[in-house]
């Protein structure tokens, strides 16, 4: 006979109690390079009264021998390692045929989408509040998966936009975009901070995406005019800023001189 079971949990500043009918507890294994994640992770699943963590792995190759020693119910398994991420991992998961969920964590939002294409049944985002993670249990217990319709929703809502890059999909917000370059059918978009994305998709298709506070100096350069901050009117060159960092770009003539007369 199954037993009625009382679980108390503190969150922040707020006391919840659930009611919670089980007959057994969920079987996990727990994948991030990070020690002091598995740290928290741990610690977080442990207060739920809702999992019993079977193995936890610093290192995915280990991780995902546990995997099949154990054949646990779900797994937790971070995006972001080195040598081996999480994407990776996943689809090695599915190629091996284990029967087993995974929820996918991450810091960044970007690989939601690669996530679910890889058969991921949900998603969390660190760091990991209680009230988010209570949810994924609930739908791993009930049997459901986290709906991809919602979560692109709220994707749009929140103004970002999606490209394809290097065989994953890309979530920017258009205001982390300092330029972008043609490359052929691809275009070069840098990011502030300097990291740069090769994107499959031309500079014209690419203009129609990018409106507000984008304009094309060229045939081949867009530029965010959030962070245009000189124009050197000699040498017809735009100057855009990222912190200390000056990157000057050469605009056509017209367009510069377009550029120009807008914001004079």
């Amino acid at each position: 006979m199954n037993c009625l079971r009382l679980v108390i949990f503190v969150s922040y500043n707020q006391k919840t109690f659930y009611l919670l009918m089980q007959s057994s507890k969920l079987t996990a294994v727990l994948i991030d390079d990070e020690a002091n994640a598995l740290k928290v992770i741990n610690h977080l699943l442990s207060t739920t009264g809702r999992v019993d963590i079977v193995a936890q792995e610093t290192n995915p190759n280990l991780g995902l021998r546990q995997i099949v020693v154990h054949q646990p119910d779900v797994v937790f398994l971070d995006v972001d390692m080195p040598g081996k991420d999480g994407i990776t991992l996943l689809k090695e998961i599915k190629e091996l045929g284990v029967s087993v969920k995974v929820v996918m964590v991450s810091a960044y939002d970007n690989y939601i989408f690669e996530a679910f294409k890889g058969s991921a049944v949900d998603f969390l985002l660190k760091p990991i509040v209680m009230d988010d993670l209570l949810t994924v249990l609930n739908r791993l217990q009930e049997g459901t998966t986290s709906d991809i319709e919602q979560v692109i929703s709220q994707i749009e809502e929140a103004g970002k936009i999606t490209l394809s890059s290097g065989g994953k999909t890309l979530l920017l917000e258009p205001e982390q975009i300092l330029f972008v370059t043609a490359d052929g059918n691809y275009s070069n978009i840098t990011l502030k901070g300097g990291k740069v994305h090769l994107i499959t998709m031309g500079i014209g298709k690419l203009e129609k995406l990018l409106t507000a506070g984008f304009y094309r100096i060229s045939r081949s350069v867009i530029i965010n005019t959030r962070h245009l901050t000189g124009l050197i009117r000699r040498k017809r060159t735009c100057i855009l800023t990222d912190g200390e960092k000056e990157y000057p770009i050469k605009a056509s003539g017209s367009c510069f001189y377009e550029l120009e007369g807008m914001i004079n």
